[in-house]
């Protein structure tokens, strides 16, 4: 399956932030929607997110946080990208998204975010060597 972001839009996130344990807790129940173009074919998906939700934002090893942050407080499409790509593989992909979809979901995100092409390739190429185990 071919799977592109074509836009997004998104309720208001609001965190709790732990900077010392780089954990995100949600205080709300939110959503992001996301407009996808799948083998030529645009479908809209709606992603919820309940209060409690935890994340670890991009999970970004700290010594190559100078090339992608693992969070951006200025920056909440670049933060969701990590937030539905932890969805997506903690659900393997809610029976819809392959791996493969979902990396290229999380790679759409960060480019739509501002990220270069080379950074957001980058990435994805990391989660496909390192992420594997976290598919369930």
């Amino acid at each position: 399956m071919s799977v592109k972001v074509v836009s997004e839009s998104w309720d208001y996130f609001d965190w709790k932030i732990d900077k010392k344990k780089q954990v995100y807790t949600l205080k709300k129940d939110s959503y992001i929607i996301l407009n996808l173009d799948i083998n030529g074919k645009k479908k809209y998906y709606k992603f919820t997110f309940k209060k409690g939700f935890k994340c670890d934002g991009l999970s970004v090893p700290k010594i190559f946080q100078w090339f992608l942050p693992n969070w951006d407080d200025k920056n909440m499409l670049y933060n969701l990208a990590g937030v539905v790509h932890d969805g997506l593989y903690g659900n393997k992909g809610f029976g819809i998204f392959s791996r493969e979809d979902s990396d290229a979901i999380f790679r759409g995100l960060l480019r739509d975010s501002g990220i270069n092409r080379f950074r957001a390739s980058s990435a994805d190429w990391i989660l496909g060597i390192f992420a594997c185990k976290h598919w369930r």
